[in-house]
């Protein structure tokens, strides 16, 4: 028989975990029997491991002997707890008293006697048939439940009278019935400030914080807090969450700003079975609040520290789900002396989402990601770069002027450019495309020794500002050793798209003359088998010219190893991270294609295309008023534009351009005049856009924004650079078959026609091509 409910348990299981018990397994098991511990489940993760060990000791009961080994469990974590802290342990005690006692009561049968014994202690003058009989302290009736007691201890004195009515404490807390959840409209995120001496007062909005002083910023999910900085509050509709989901929660400062505490900048949130948002981990648990234990369930505390000088400062608050970033706040903290007044000194808005409302079936489906990448441009003018990885495990921030950043993603493309065409100058009419010719391993090495040395000088620009030591350094690097799924997020207003396809962590030195490299054995080796790269030893994390700096391997660069997602951020209310696209009857597609004679494989790729596609479920437009119109009209899983694409006007406007060259263009306001919207399926667009002038991502993202937030697409996949109509074809028709037909995700297929270039063709150029989605987006 169980001891507790399953709710109860669970309370339980939240404040060991609050006050970090997890990890002390032996000493909360210390004097139950071995034999009872040795029959306990084996879990791997340690808070698994603490919640088997509570269900399955509840579940034992009552031994023959007569002990509890739950309440053995119990009375270890309350002596562990911090003075002030262990209530609810002291509560689980005396429920577990209760429920023992009726155990052996029940196991005794049916009492002897037919009313009280009458003594010195007793409730004297209690007689007849219908009067409760005791054992030890309780007093259980026939087919009547247990009197509340509110503590286990001498009978009650005569002088009380009839046995209390009120429910007890006990029963209030801890009962069977799970509480009904609070309507969605209360699940707000509020946010705030406190100080160090009062930490339950949030500080008003208005409030300065003080220089040098230590505060705790907070976080809480639930009914708005009344105090609470966010300028537009947004709520979690819980009641589409899956059980059981984890939010982690991560605080990143800048240098010279805020000062964060490197071991309680990061907590977690769990969602319950009762519809309530808890702590799960706390960041830190103030001292004048260690005993609030129903505050400390709900909030997370944050210390942190104000410079020494005084003006404007911002703090970056973000949400991860399965390691992807899902939500980021701006907090915007005003310093000043005396902690004077001023207009809206604290405050904080979100200004990156996937998702406004969390739904459980686009959750599911991000997948487990290896890393997420934020880059954000602060007020001022700085870039920074927020790490997150191994579940929380790698916290780094790096933080760059704007002219570096820039430099960095120049020197990429630079290189892109060069191999495609030659020069790192924009591509100009008549400039003719390198990979026409037949390459070579020799010309492969060539153009590898160049994207190699931009790449690892970008990679060890941004991971020396990561802090910590060159251990921290190395431990981003095996993290990202094998597979997996990598996130880079674009906040409001992004401007600047990090290459990170091109960034190389295998060992180089970038200094040497182009004969002193070789490359990878092992990489020439599998080219040559006909085996998919993607199986092969080097693109698994065990290329043996991994720690050779003078080997060169395509293994070395992100974008062969992982499957990379550029996620932007949904701004507009109505749009939401995409579920699968559902499959329905079939795939299908809407093409858009130039008239263009210069395209001159145009008409071979589109008969391609069409050939994975039923005949009733593609479309196929040659005009921009039948693009339109069929835009207008899609239902369509892709929607591709084969195309020329540019910017036009002082305002560097981008644009695509179908059908006949004296068509008029599409750009973003074209998209919300002709009243394109998709919802089911919600389209993945797809430009290929070859001979473009000028139109890279720092410039196209407005277009790219404008087809996920107006049209309502789940995603968009662009270019690095311009590209040529061989790469074109190539990259677009295995991306369909890997994406369509053998099913991958759309970062998985781009790896794929990225790795089915370089193997069948020795090109690596493939990396050009960027996934403005998230990489696990599929069909279901």
């Amino acid at each position: 028989m169980s001891l507790l409910s399953d709710d109860e348990i669970r309370k339980l299981h939240q404040a060991a975990l609050t006050l970090h018990l997890e990890e002390t397994r032996d000493e909360l098991l210390r004097g139950i029997e071995p034999e009872v511990v040795a029959m306990l489940s084996t879990k791997l993760a340690a808070s698994e491991q603490m919640l088997s060990d509570l269900t399955e000791l509840n579940q034992l009961g009552v031994l023959s002997d007569g002990s509890i080994p739950l309440r053995v469990w119990i009375a270890n974590a309350k002596e562990r707890a911090p003075r002030g802290t262990g209530a609810v342990f002291s509560e689980a005690l005396k429920a577990v008293d209760i429920a023992g006692d009726l155990e052996l009561l029940k196991s005794l049968g049916p009492p002897k006697m037919d009313r009280l014994p009458v003594d010195a202690d007793g409730p004297a003058g209690l007689e007849g048939p219908n009067v409760p009989l005791v054992y030890g302290n309780f007093f259980p009736l026939d087919d009547e439940p247990l009197f509340p007691i509110a503590k286990r201890g001498p009978k009650p004195h005569p002088s009380a009278g009839a046995i209390p009515e009120e429910p007890n404490p006990i029963g209030r807390r801890y009962r069977d019935e799970p509480e009904t959840p609070a309507e969605a409209s209360e699940r707000i995120v509020s946010t705030g400030f406190s100080t160090a001496e009062n930490p339950i007062k949030p500080l008003s909005g208005d409030t300065c914080l003080e220089p040098g002083r230590t505060y705790y910023y907070w976080l809480e999910v639930g009914a708005a807090v009344a105090g609470s900085i966010e300028i537009t509050p947004i709520a979690l509709p819980i009641e589409l969450l899956p059980k059981d989901a984890e939010l982690i929660v991560v605080l990143y400062s800048n240098p010279g700003g805020l000062e964060l505490d490197p071991a309680a900048d990061m907590g977690v949130l769990r969602l319950e079975p009762d519809g309530n948002v808890m702590v799960h981990l706390a960041a830190k648990i103030p001292p004048p609040v260690a005993s609030e234990l129903e505050l400390l369930a709900t909030r997370l505390f944050f210390p942190v520290k104000a410079p020494a000088n005084e003006g404007e400062y911002f703090l970056r608050s973000c949400i991860y789900h399965l390691g992807t970033l899902v939500q980021s706040r701006e907090v915007r903290v005003v310093i000043a002396r005396g902690g004077r007044s001023e207009e809206n000194a604290l405050s904080s808005r979100v200004d990156y989402t996937l998702s406004h409302t969390l739904a459980p079936a686009a959750l599911h489906t991000l997948g487990e990601h290896t890393l997420s990448i934020l880059l954000n441009r602060g007020e001022d003018g700085t870039h920074g770069f927020r790490f997150f990885g191994g579940g929380g495990d790698y916290r780094r921030s790096a933080s760059f002027d704007g002219h570096e950043v820039q430099a960095l993603i120049a020197s990429l493309r630079g290189s892109l450019r060069r191999v495609s065409w030659g020069s790192s100058d924009a591509w100009k009419p008549g400039v003719a495309y390198r990979y026409d010719q037949e390459p070579t391993f020799q010309s492969l090495l060539d153009d590898l020794i160049d994207m190699a040395k931009e790449g690892a000088r970008a990679y060890d620009a941004i991971v020396r500002r990561l802090g910590g030591d060159a251990k921290g350094e190395e431990a981003l690097r095996e993290a990202m050793r094998r597979p997996g799924l990598v996130q880079l997020a674009l906040k409001e207003s992004a401007r600047l798209v990090l290459p990170i396809a091109m960034m190389f962590d295998h060992r180089l030195d970038t200094w040497l003359n182009p004969s002193d490299y070789h490359l990878c054995e092992a990489f020439t080796i599998a080219t040559a088998d006909g085996a998919p790269l993607d199986q092969k030893p080097c693109f698994q994390g065990e290329c043996p010219s991994r720690d050779d700096d003078t080997a060169i391997c395509p293994s070395g660069f992100w974008g062969f190893r992982h499957a990379l997602g550029v996620p932007v951020t949904l701004a507009n209310e109505g749009a939401d991270l995409q579920d699968p696209l559902p499959r329905g009857d079939g795939p299908s597609i809407t093409v858009a294609v130039s008239a263009d004679p210069e395209m001159q494989e145009r008409d071979r790729h589109v008969n391609a295309l069409l050939e994975l596609f039923d005949p009733a479920r593609s479309r196929v437009a040659k005009t921009r008023k039948d693009t339109i119109q069929a835009l207008r009209e899609a239902t369509s899983h892709i929607v591709y534009f084969y195309c020329h694409g540019g910017v036009e006007g002082d305002a560097r406007v981008p644009y695509i351009q179908v059908g006949p060259m004296t068509d008029p263009k599409i750009a973003r306001d074209t998209l919300r005049s002709s009243k394109i919207t998709w919802s089911s399926p919600r389209s993945l667009v797809f430009i290929n856009g070859c001979h473009t002038t000028d139109l890279e991502p720092d410039r196209a993202i407005d277009l790219v924004s404008g087809f996920i937030e107006t049209a309502g697409a789940s995603g968009v996949i662009g270019t690095e650079i311009t590209v040529f109509e061989p790469l074109a074809t190539a990259f677009a028709e295995h991306f369909m078959q890997a994406f369509l037909r053998d099913g991958l995700t759309v970062g998985e297929a781009v790896r794929r026609a990225r790795l089915l270039l370089l193997q069948k063709g020795l090109n690596p150029l493939g990396l050009v091509y960027v996934p403005f989605a998230v990489a696990s987006l599929k069909l279901s």
